[in-house]
Order: structure tokens, then sequence, then C-alpha cells
């Protein structure tokens, strides 16, 4: 394996554009190891071998496993560990998807990946519509709130998620890293949305692989949007239909997000209600930046329909 890191050039390829915040954070590093055709195979075999696994199915019944997960990273934020908001699904595999190949990867190369998308596109949202207020849905640990106050502080950032756990690992790390400006929000459940959760018509609100774990049931989440109207909603979510399902490389991330019961049907649905009105998409688009199962992190950006 050759190993070196991956070049703004590069991302701007797969990304379209890069901004200023994204580049900087590129070139901290992001490394990737170059596989010749036998390495390449052998991942592939990998992932085959992934396939004939017993592996869990998306659904509300998930519910006490990613509370047990945030209570592993909440003791590790006790004994200020570091990267402890990090979900320990980061870096399972020593290999992640980078412009439609595998390539190996050390620990911090895929949540590198995610972290640029969501700066690139945080940063381009910030300055075409100053919200007040980011609002994460499923956010999980937090870690992507409090990174994303460490490029832009002079915002409020909300936390929501359906496990307990959330929102007491996000109290502990608002006391380790004092923050003021970030809240842990009510427990929401994308299942069955809190019509009282309060959604502001300046905030922006982000789902960051999060949504994937609702499978076809999105309905609910987005009929919640669609009435709450914040200023814009950006989806970080696996989405089959971006995918060419005629492609080997792309094969192997569909079959996985069906095994595993992933977000399925949503773009379509974003666009059928886009017909009726409810809503316009201002861009769909896969990023080529992946983990190993999946090309998990494609972009749908959109806003609802204000109604005068």
């Amino acid at each position: 394996m050759i190993e070196r890191n991956i070049s703004t050039h590069e991302i701007k390829a797969s990304l379209g554009s890069l901004g200023q915040f994204a580049e900087q954070l590129v070139n901290q590093g992001i490394c990737i190891k170059e596989l010749n055709s036998k390495e390449a195979e052998m991942a592939y075999i990998l992932h085959d071998e992934l396939m004939l696994r017993d592996l869990p199915i998306s659904s509300f019944k998930r519910k006490s496993a990613w509370h047990e997960g945030w209570n592993e990273n909440y003791n590790l934020l006790r004994l200020e560990h570091k990267d402890a908001l990090i979900p320990k699904y980061f870096g399972k595999f020593p290999y992640v998807r980078f412009q439609k190949e595998f390539y190996g990867a050390n620990l911090a190369t895929e949540i590198g990946f995610l972290r640029t998308i969501l700066l690139n596109e945080i940063e381009f949202l910030i300055e075409r519509y100053a919200p007040k207020r980011i609002i994460e849905f499923g956010c999980g640990t937090g870690h992507n709130l409090f990174f994303l106050n460490s490029w832009f502080p002079n915002i409020d950032y909300l936390g929501t998620d359906w496990a307990e756990a959330s929102s007491t690992i996000i109290d502990l790390a608002i006391e380790k890293f004092k923050v003021t400006n970030v809240t842990a929000g009510s427990i929401f459940n994308y299942f069955s949305p809190d019509m009282n959760f309060e959604v502001k018509s300046t905030d922006l609100v982000i789902t960051v692989a999060s949504l994937e774990q609702v499978g076809t049931q999105h309905q609910a989440f987005i009929d919640f949007i669609v009435a709450k109207k914040p200023k814009a909603v950006l989806n970080i979510e696996p989405e089959a239909s971006l995918l060419d399902s005629h492609d080997r490389f792309d094969e192997t991330s569909i079959k996985y997000m069906q095994k595993r019961g992933y977000l399925s049907g949503y773009l379509a649905e974003l666009r059928a209600r886009e017909e009726r009105g409810e809503l316009t998409i201002l861009k769909s688009m896969r990023t080529s930046l992946g983990s190993f199962p999946m090309d998990g992190y494609s972009i749908i950006l959109w806003i609802p329909t204000y109604v005068k």
C-alpha cells in the first residue's frame, strides 16, 4: 500500500466546490492508502464476508443499542479520553471508499471524510442563509455540533436524539469543553415526531448518518419539517438512488444498505412532494467519500415551501 494524504484538488473534484474552512481542514491531512489490484480484490472479498454476517436491522427496536453505545462514549468523556465523543463505528474497518474505489484507511480517515463534507456544506449554508441556530436531529454524542462550534462559535447549536444517554453526554461535554452555545434538547423520535418540539424559521436543520435508521418510515419526519418550516434542511445520509446499481463497486453499497434496512425511498418522496409544491430540493448528490461498508454520505439539501 502507498500511503498519502488526499489533496484539496481531489476533494474538490468529489464535492464540486470547497470552502475556505473545509480546505483548511483537508490541509490538516486525511490519510488514504492506495491499493494494487490484488489488495483491492481483498477488500471486495472482505465485503462479501461482511455481507454473510448476521447484521442488525435498523428499526425503532434498536433504541437500547444506541443508548448503550452513547453510554460507552460518556464513560470515555468522564475519563477525558481523547476523541471521547467520536462514535466507535468510525475506523472499524481497514478500508474506506473514495472516488468509486476502495482505499486503505487509518482510524481517522472516515471521520475526516465526514467532517469535510459537513464543514463544506455548513460553510456554504451559513453564508447563504445566516441561520441563528443549527439543530441536529439524531445527534448521538453531539460530536458534530461541538466540531462545528469550533469553526463557527457565533451560532447556537441544539442536539436531540431518541436515546436518553445523548443528552447526558452532551451536558457533560458542555461542562468539560466550557461552551455556552451548545444545548441538549428533549428526546426526539424520528418514527413519531413531537409536533411541540420547537423549530424556528431562522433555524438550519441537519441530519448526519442518523435518518438512515428509519428505513422506509421517513414520511413522519418530512411531515414534521414541512410543518415547521426551518431555513433549510441538510441531510448527509445514504441514498441508493444516487448510486449505479450496474456498477460492481456501487452494488456492494446498495446491497449493504438493503441488508441493514437503511434509509430507502427518501429522495423519491422529497421529489414527489416537490411536485406537489411542499418543498424545493436544492441539491442531491453522492460525494464518493464513504465508509467501507457503503457510500453512505450523500448530500440532500432542501427547503420547505413558505405559504404567504
